[in-house]
C-alpha cells in the first residue's frame, strides 16, 4: 500500500444536517482501548468560520455526533466516532482561531441507554443482549464482532433486567469471561486473551513502520502510519529481527541492574511474528507532521500478555 496522499474527512451531525470540516487543518488525538469505559478523542480544528464554531458549541448544540475517517487516498476507513462531551472555542494565535472538541465512543447510549424488562424462563444472554443493544441502538451503537457464545447457558427461572443497558452488557462480559468495548460505536466482545477475526496486518518499513519496534516491560512498543485496519484486539505481524530487545542495564559497580528474572517480566517477542494489539494512541495533523499510531503489542502465541497491560480484560 503507496502511503502518500493524506487523507482526513471530518463530519459532525445534527438534526438539521451535517457540517463538513475536512477542508480545514484538523489535528486529532485519539486513545482507542479495549475497555468497557468509553474511550476519548480530541480533535482540534483551525479557522472555522464564526457561525459554525458558535453552532457547535452553543450550550444544548444540535451538533452531537462526530465522524473521523482518515488514512490515505488509497486506502481510508473510520477511526474514530462518537459523541460530543464538550466544545471550546477560542484563539490558538493573533491570526488563527481555534475549536477544541472532546468526544467519546458511545458516550451517549453509555449514560443513557435503560433497559425494564423481564425475560421468561428459557432465556439466554443472547435475549439480554439483544435487550441491551437494542436500548443502545437508540443512540446510535451497533453490534460489532461478538466472539463469545451467547446461546448458552438457558436460564431456567425468569430474569429481570432493569437499569443500565451498559451493567447488563458488562455482567455478560464478566460470566462468557471476555472483554467489552465499544469500538467506532459498536460493541465488541473478545475473549481475554482473544483477537479480532479477519487480516492480519503487515508492519514492516515498505507497509508504514516508522523506527524499530522495542521490546519493554509493558509490550512491544512500535509506531506506524495511521492504517484504520489496525484496532483493539487486531492482529499485526512484525519480523522478529526487526524489534529491538530489551538488555540489561549495567551500573558503575559493573553488576546488572536488572537480572534474568527482571529480563522474564519484558514482554515476549513472538516466534511467529503476530501480535495483538493492546492499545492505540494516534496523532495526526492534516496541515503538518504528525500521521502515525503508536501500538502496544503482545505475543498472540507462547507466553501470555504482560500484567502489566490494563487494558485486556
Amino acid at each position: 500500500m503507496a502511503q502518500f496522499g493524506r487523507y482526513c474527512s471530518l463530519t459532525i451531525e445534527g438534526s438539521t444536517g451535517t457540517m463538513d470540516l475536512s477542508n480545514l487543518r484538523v489535528r486529532f488525538n485519539l486513545h482507542p482501548l479495549p475497555k468497557s469505559a468509553p474511550s476519548i478523542g480530541k480533535i482540534l480544528v483551525t479557522n472555522l468560520g464564526a457561525q459554525k464554531s458558535q453552532a457547535i458549541a452553543a450550550k444544548g448544540s444540535e451538533f452531537k455526533k462526530i465522524t473521523l475517517d482518515v488514512g490515505y487516498e488509497s486506502g481510508h476507513g473510520i477511526i474514530f466516532k462518537g459523541n460530543i462531551i464538550q466544545v471550546i472555542s477560542g484563539r490558538e494565535s493573533p491570526t488563527d482561531t481555534l475549536l477544541t472538541i472532546i468526544a467519546a465512543d458511545g458516550d451517549h447510549g453509555n449514560n443513557y441507554g435503560v433497559v425494564s424488562t423481564t425475560h421468561p424462563a428459557g432465556s439466554t444472554p443472547q435475549d439480554h443482549f439483544n435487550t441491551a443493544l437494542s436500548a443502545l441502538g437508540k443512540f446510535g451503537i451497533k453490534a460489532g464482532y461478538i466472539g463469545v457464545d451467547l446461546s448458552k447457558p438457558t436460564y431456567p427461572r425468569a430474569v429481570t433486567l432493569y437499569g443500565m443497558a451498559r451493567d447488563v452488557l458488562q455482567n455478560i462480559a464478566k460470566s462468557k469471561g471476555c472483554s467489552l468495548f465499544y469500538d467506532r460505536e459498536e460493541v465488541t466482545m473478545i475473549p481475554k486473551g482473544g483477537n479480532r477475526p479477519g487480516q492480519v496486518v503487515v508492519l514492516n518499513s515498505k507497509s508504514g513502520m516508522i523506527g524499530m519496534p522495542t521490546q519493554t516491560p509493558d509490550g512491544i512498543f512500535a509506531r506506524c502510519l495511521i492504517n484504520p485496519a489496525i484496532r483493539p484486539h487486531s492482529l499485526v505481524k512484525i519480523d522478529q529481527k526487526d524489534i529491538q530487545r530489551a538488555s540489561a542495564a549495567v551500573a558503575p559497580t559493573g553488576q546488572n541492574d536488572i537480572g534474568l528474572k527482571e529480563l522474564d517480566a519484558f514482554a515476549s517477542v513472538a516466534a511467529d511474528g503476530v501480535y495483538v494489539v493492546a492499545k492505540i494512541d494516534i496523532d495526526g495533523d492534516t496541515r503538518g507532521g504528525p500521521w502515525y499510531m503508536d501500538l502496544s503489542l503482545y505475543a498472540r502465541s507462547g507466553s501470555p500478555a504482560p500484567a502489566q497491560l490494563p487494558y485486556l480484560g
